[in-house]
C-alpha cells in the first residue's frame, strides 16, 4: 500500500489507545513490534495480515510496555475503516475520497490487506493511497 498514515480512533475507553501491527511480528506487551499508527511507520504491505491491539496506556506514552494490559478482547466493537484520499496511487488519475467508510466484514481484531480487485473500498487502486484506521469501544 503506499499510504504514509495510519490512525486509530479511541471511543470511551479510560487509558485505552490501540495499535496496528504486523501479524508475524508477534505482538504483545513490551515486545517492540513495530505499530503502524505511529508517525513515520512504513507504509502497510498488499497481502500482509494486520493486527489490532488495545491495551490500558498506563504512562500515556502510546507504546505498548510490558506491564501495560491487553483489553483487545474486552472490546465490544471493532471496526477496520479506509479513510482519506488515494491520491498516492493513482497518480496522474482522479483520486478516489473515502470519508471513513468501514470495510465491509472487517470487524475482528485481524485484517489483511487485499489485491486491488479483492478490495471492498469502492476505488480502482483497491485500498492502497488510503489511511486505515480501527474504531473500537
Amino acid at each position: 500500500m503506499s499510504q504514509s498514515n495510519v490512525h486509530i480512533t479511541e471511543k470511551k475507553l479510560t487509558m485505552a489507545i490501540g495499535g496496528i501491527f504486523l501479524a508475524t511480528d508477534n505482538p504483545h506487551a513490551g515486545s517492540g513490534a513495530q505499530d503502524y499508527t505511529l508517525p513515520g511507520a512504513p507504509n502497510l504491505i498488499i497481502g500482509e495480515t494486520y493486527l489490532f491491539r488495545a491495551w490500558n496506556d498506563d504512562n500515556k506514552n502510546r507504546i505498548w510496555d510490558a506491564n501495560e494490559t491487553d483489553i483487545t478482547r474486552n472490546l465490544k466493537k471493532i471496526q477496520w475503516i479506509l479513510n482519506g484520499n488515494n491520491v498516492m496511487a493513482v497518480g496522474s488519475k482522479s483520486p478516489s475520497i473515502l470519508d471513513k467508510r468501514a470495510v465491509s466484514g472487517a470487524i475482528t481484531d485481524q485484517y489483511t490487506i487485499p489485491i486491488n480487485s479483492r478490495s471492498k473500498s469502492g476505488a480502482l487502486a483497491g485500498d492502497q493511497g488510503f489511511n486505515l484506521m480501527v474504531e473500537f469501544n
